[in-house]
């Protein structure tokens, strides 16, 4: 009913960018759940994602991106200090999911782009919007876990886009295990490891990106000669999910040291290559002091 009222008050005001939006928003509702697949094109780019209104496939198909301003920003705070062009090579997404930002990655920066993906259905549509678009020759895709330590670990695989994460003993950032989820075994192995397989030199990497659902210690500690070589990294800060998987403390204390300073999302939403960073001693203070989660760009 939302849906359609918004629907309708877009249509009286004669917006025709809100009814686009809106129509796509109700043609979501009536698909979800009823197919397996949903296949379209937006902003110039084909995708292939569940038929599951939730976060990911919502912004793609009712809004064209994922993620928006955000992305956006941090592109043009990196560019205007000089890291998306030469010596820079490579952006690394880590948990990359079904190809979003990969995608706008590598359009958007003309770079390469390592994608790592450990989820199996994930990664396979991954693999076919890489292929739909024509990226094969700039994105690889990778299929593991980053982890600290090579080796496996389970993943938790969800019907909903954005809520797979790794099994923990002592509970998970996203709440109980359900029915819904689905174990599987998957390859684990650290950040610094999967670029040298990929022949990507530390000092080639222009920035990581990094989404894992409370993983993001993990991630950090297990790329130490990225942030030797200067690379910072887009990370969520998500305070339960952090909880679930080490602790936020264990988060701080690896970010204390490896990095000088950080930007929060909000400031790259709003003032992109303006926003100022801050010092790294603010960051405890900021961290508890979230409503909900967030993300910032840690700097070295």
């Amino acid at each position: 009913m939302k849906a359609l009222r918004e629907l309708l008050a877009a249509w009286l005001r004669r917006d025709a960018a809100a009814v686009r939006r809106q129509r796509r928003e109700l043609a979501l509702l009536l698909v979800d759940g009823e197919a397996e697949e949903l296949t379209f094109q937006r902003e110039g780019l084909t995708w292939t994602v569940r038929a599951r209104r939730h976060t990911i496939t919502r912004n793609l198909f009712v809004h064209g991106r994922h993620p928006g301003a955000e992305l956006a920003g941090t592109l043009a705070w990196l560019r205007a200090r000089g890291r998306l062009g030469a010596p820079f090579t490579t952006v690394v997404d880590v948990g990359a999911n079904v190809g979003a930002p990969t995608l706008f990655l590598a359009r958007e920066t003309g770079l390469r782009v390592v994608a790592v993906e450990p989820v199996p259905g994930n990664f396979e549509l991954l693999l076919r919007n890489v292929e739909a678009n024509g990226c094969g020759d700039r994105v690889r895709c990778v299929r593991a876990a980053v982890a600290e330590v090579a080796g496996e670990v389970v993943m938790l695989e969800h019907p909903k886009d954005g809520q797979s994460e790794v099994r923990e003993a002592g509970g998970q950032g996203f709440g109980r295990v359900t029915a819904a989820h689905r174990s599987t075994r998957v390859r684990a192995a650290r950040l610094d490891e999967i670029l040298a397989g990929e022949a990507v030199p530390p000092g080639e990497v222009a920035f990581v990106w990094s989404d894992t659902q409370g993983f993001e210690t993990q991630v950090v500690r297990s790329g130490p000669s990225l942030w030797r070589a200067g690379a910072p990294i887009y990370v969520e800060v998500w305070p339960e999910g952090l909880a679930a998987h080490g602790g936020v403390e264990a988060f701080l204390g690896a970010a204390a040291e490896h990095f000088a300073a950080f930007v929060p999302r909000r400031d790259l939403r709003e003032r992109g290559e303006d926003a100022a960073p801050r010092p790294l001693a603010e960051l405890p203070a900021f961290v508890r002091e979230l409503p909900k989660q967030t993300d910032v760009l840690l700097l070295p």
